[in-house]
């Protein structure tokens, strides 16, 4: 009988530090599942910036040299237009152009520059700004 008792004795203790282990271990891989999961919302957040300045460049450049004709672009100048088209697509978006309106003639390069806030995800509160760069010429 004493070595039976002993047995399950034993057998109870071990089940205690498999419940230990299972507990430090789920910690552990629920951690990193979260940070993978708030590192995919970053890039695509990124991606989405990234998109926007894109989308500003291209606006720029269709209606850049030749479509001055176009009076609500020409009315507004470039730099305005492009900064209303993106802050449409996104009201927290803070974009700029660095090339003046009238300046945009076939072969100009110019840069569209898009910044946002970084927003608060889950558990980090990241701080500081996002941004994002688009570059484009204008062809005729």
């Amino acid at each position: 009988m004493e070595l039976s008792a002993l047995r399950r004795r034993l057998q109870s203790e071990q089940r205690g530090e498999e419940l230990v282990e299972f507990a430090i271990a789920s910690v552990v891989f629920m951690m990193l599942l979260l940070l993978i999961i708030e590192g995919g919302i970053l890039i695509w957040r990124y991606n989405m910036l990234a998109s926007y300045a894109q989308a500003g460049a291209r606006f720029a450049s269709v209606r850049g040299a030749t479509s001055f004709d176009n009076s609500e672009f020409r009315q507004k100048g470039t730099t305005t237009a492009v900064r209303d088209y993106v802050q449409a697509l996104d009201p927290a978006i803070t974009a700029s152009i660095d090339v003046a309106p009238r300046t945009l003639s076939p072969g100009a390069t110019f840069t569209v520059t898009v910044s946002r806030p970084m927003p608060r995800i889950a558990f980090y509160n990241w701080s500081g700004t996002m941004t994002a760069q688009a570059q484009m010429q204008i062809a005729r």
